[in-house]
Order: structure tokens, then C-alpha cells, then sequence
């Protein structure tokens, strides 16, 4: 029987791997990879996008271990360093949102 769950709280869940550098060839794409990283994950079971918020009932859910939550500690460090590369790079070029 399964039971309705947060995609976000499973193992089979997995986050976009984000640009390590911000530069003039890809300025736009790191901007529009913080965006899709924040708020969509990828089960791995269906390779289906799904919302960081989305609910379903799961046959194949499987509660994410203590390796999990550190790879998601990483994962929002990741986003909270790009952020940055991405607003030094403006600050450098003189870009304004």
C-alpha cells in the first residue's frame, strides 16, 4: 500500500547539478539553473521533473538516509554559491536586476 508523500523526502530524489563558475558564456544559463534547481528535483524511479513542493502517493518511496540530508546541505550550498558568482558577476560588469 503506499502513502502519500513530499517527493523532496525520498532517497529516489535528486537535485540539478549547477555551473561551478559564472562567466560571460554563461551568465544567462547560471541564472536560469538557480531558478529550475530551486524549485524542482528529478526522481530517479520515473525521470520525471516534480516540484520541490509536490505530494503523490508512491509505491517506490524510500525515506532519504543521513548521507542523503548532507548531500542536500552540500546541494544548498552549492545554490547559495552560485548565487553569489552570480552577483559578483554582475556587480563586475555593472548589471542591474
Amino acid at each position: 500500500m503506499s502513502k502519500k508523500i513530499k517527493c523532496i523526502d525520498c532517497h529516489n530524489s535528486s537535485h540539478w547539478a549547477v555551473p561551478n563558475e559564472v562567466n560571460e558564456d554563461n551568465y544567462e544559463y547560471a541564472k536560469y539553473c538557480i531558478k529550475i534547481a530551486k524549485a524542482s528535483i528529478v526522481c530517479n524511479e520515473t525521470m520525471k521533473t516534480k516540484s520541490i513542493k509536490h505530494e503523490q502517493y508512491c509505491k517506490k518511496f524510500l525515506k532519504k538516509t543521513e548521507m542523503d540530508l548532507e548531500y542536500d546541505s552540500y546541494h544548498q550550498k552549492e545554490l547559495l554559491e552560485l548565487e553569489k558568482m552570480i552577483k559578483e558577476y554582475e556587480e563586475s560588469r555593472g548589471i542591474k536586476n
